[in-house]
């Protein structure tokens, strides 16, 4: 067992920090979160990419490109992003990511079966901040060289791996060699070349442990093409990002030296429970009979599937927790009820901790019990540290001096001779919000949150959200009377957001008008958010191609491969194609019309050159959609293009 010490210095800003400690063997993972309440206002996170129009360069065809990009986060809390390309040439690595400062992606253009000419692609980045961003990408591709050489073509120019920490090694993945040249080719992996991707990946080491290949050189005959197994350990890396620059390299005679490829690892955290707290206070008399009791839910941590099994567990005797374990998922979280007896206890403060256990991870709950005389039982003190339900032990910045100054060190159970507590209640109901709305649909409707005061007094209170791009509230502060109830208007804001699960949590802080601390202040409130994919048709793949000769006019015919995804209740949908007409004398469709469900079907796309000249030509086809009641869904029309090389 080891104690860790963590100083809350006056530079920390406001909102929720997180602490976590990993044993390296196991992975054993050890969490829990402390609240900053500033005097500024917590800043939501921003995503700030500081280059947005790249000018990848011209060379020959069948080329890699790489760039390096920095994203930053100028807010609070955590950017979580993902990115689409417009463009089969046009790649990153990672494709998605979360961060809390910075993180680096590489971007990647593969000239690899392309014809010279100017080329021009944009990268979409979704983020919860509730903004995208375009990354907009030119290159150009020129012509090929003379014969009487080998080439070296490394293909895809990009690999991008994902692993859950302590969990097994992901699959292995391969990039193809070949030599589309004229001469044999000997080819070399002449470095890899290790990056720190991101702000979390603080264990990067210097070397690339982590990744190795089934070979590191090799002969090709013209036109031969190889397979090469790339192979990643995890065993040994912590959660965050790691990159890699493999750098292949030719011989002398070879076109285009060296050749990279960029590699990436994402470490995911292993899955486990949030409470809705990170601490609970408990104010009680010296001698009472009746438990005091609070309730506390737990849910799944972020980008966890679920569902998961806990244990909770104390070592304190005055303190006990029902139920003692359970099972949470996306859609259920799981509610148990904390309670302390001060029955045998003598006035004073007392420590205790709630411990969350799941799959080789901890999530601790701080307790405080304060026990009064029956002689002072009616005072109510103002506090520098306080400790009610929250999503962590809240520490106000201008006290910190004071609040190390003055604190008194407590074995767990024991007493100490803190200030107390007030004796003031209040609650919130519904314990949690859940929102559901569809992608691109608009967001959903707006619920209430009520606050009442338990208390006979006027009480001063604010509301924040950690996520406010993505859950706000209004209004964000006022007073409650005595006795009396108010409602908070809670807004989600899902237009922005791609189809998934997310979650965000709003934090109620209250104070007496004379400043001094409230129990059961502050509290968080869960916020769950499902964001469905409306019911659309998914088309694939999005470009075919067809080579043709004059002695051979027909290709073979190529699939198309149509599904109902989203949340189509189960029904099929139906669908038609249409070819552009100027050149429905070439390309033809085995059908264009019929019904699908989420089973899929195919088409076949049929090509023939019977009386066309030497050259490339360009079609495409378009898909249209609509459900049993003939309303055009979302995400339509769709198409595919179509390329018919005519060669002699």
């Amino acid at each position: 067992m080891a104690d860790v010490h963590v100083l809350v210095e006056d530079n920390w800003g406001a909102g929720t920090h997180y602490f976590g400690a990993e044993e390296l063997r196991e992975h054993y993972v050890a969490t829990t979160m402390v609240q900053v309440i500033g005097t500024g206002q917590e800043l939501s996170a921003h995503l700030n990419v500081m280059q947005t129009r790249f000018d990848m360069g011209k060379d020959i065809p069948d080329t890699n490109a790489l760039q390096p990009i920095q994203f930053t986060n100028t807010g609070g809390g955590f950017v979580s992003w993902t990115a689409n390309s417009d463009q089969s040439w046009l790649t990153l690595t990672p494709m998605q990511g979360t961060f809390s400062n910075h993180q680096r992606i590489i971007l990647a253009v593969s000239r690899a079966n392309l014809l010279p000419g100017a080329y021009q692609g944009n990268v979409t980045i979704v983020s919860n901040t509730g903004k995208s961003v375009n990354i907009h990408v030119r290159m150009e591709v020129q012509a090929a060289p003379g014969k009487g050489m080998s080439s070296l073509v490394v293909t895809p120019a990009v690999r991008s791996f994902v692993a859950i920490d302590g969990g097994a090694n992901p699959t292995e993945q391969q990039i193809t060699i070949s030599n589309p040249g004229t001469v044999p080719l000997h080819w070399s992996l002449n470095n890899m070349i290790p990056m720190t991707s991101d702000d979390q990946n603080m264990l990067s080491s210097s070397n690339m442990n982590w990744l190795t290949t089934n070979a590191s050189a090799g002969e090709l005959a013209p036109r031969e093409t190889t397979n090469l197994r790339l192979i990643v350990h995890t065993n040994t890396l912590l959660p965050g990002v790691y990159s890699s620059v493999l750098s292949f390299v030719g011989g002398q005679d070879t076109i285009k030296n060296p050749q990279p490829v960029a590699i990436s690892l994402t470490i995911q955290p292993r899955c486990g429970v949030t409470p809705s707290v990170g601490n609970l206070a408990f104010s009680g008399v010296s001698g009472q009979t009746n438990a005091l009791q609070q309730d506390v839910s737990l849910s799944l941590s972020a980008d966890c599937p679920g569902p998961l099994a806990w244990q909770a567990f104390s070592q304190t005797s005055w303190l006990k927790v029902f139920p003692d374990h359970g099972q949470v998922s996306i859609n259920q979280a799981a509610t148990l009820t904390v309670s302390v007896a001060a029955t045998a206890l003598q006035p004073g403060t007392y420590d205790g901790y709630i411990i969350f256990f799941t799959e080789r991870r901890t999530q601790t709950v701080y307790v405080q019990l304060s026990v009064l005389s029956s002689e002072s039982a009616a005072i109510n003190t103002p506090i520098s540290i306080q400790g009610n339900e929250s999503t962590a032990p809240t520490v106000r910045n201008s006290q910190v001096q004071k609040t190390n100054e003055t604190s008194t060190n407590t074995n767990s159970g024991g007493a100490s001779s803190r200030t107390s507590m007030s004796n003031m209640q209040f609650r919130l109901s519904p314990s949690q919000l859940s929102f559901q709305s569809f992608q691109g649909n608009g967001d959903p409707n707006d619920q209430l949150l009520n606050l009442t005061n338990m208390s006979d007094q006027t009480l001063s209170w604010q509301a924040n959200s950690d996520n406010a791009n993505l859950v706000a509230i209004s209004p964000a502060q006022g007073t409650v009377e005595g006795g009396q109830t108010i409602g908070l208007v809670v807004h989600s804001s899902t237009d922005f957001l791609p189809a998934g699960n997310y979650s965000a949590h709003i934090l109620i802080t209250l104070a007496t008008t004379a400043g001094s601390a409230v129990a059961g202040s502050p509290q968080t409130i869960p916020v769950v958010i499902n964001v469905v994919q409306p019911c659309t048709l998914q088309v694939a793949p999005s470009s075919l191609s067809f080579d043709a000769s004059l002695l051979q006019t027909a290709p073979p015919a190529q699939a198309i491969t149509l599904r109902a995804t989203g949340d189509c209740n189960g029904q099929a949908i139906n669908w038609s194609a249409q070819i552009d007409a100027h050149t429905s004398n070439w390309l033809s469709l085995s059908t264009s019309a019929g019904s699908v469900d989420a089973n899929g079907c195919m088409i076949f796309v049929s090509a023939n050159a019977d009386g066309m000249l030497l050259n490339v030509y360009h079609s495409q086809i378009t898909f249209t959609a609509s459900d049993t009641s003939k309303n055009t869904l979302q995400a339509i029309p769709q198409t595919v293009t179509v390329t018919l090389n005519v060669f002699g």
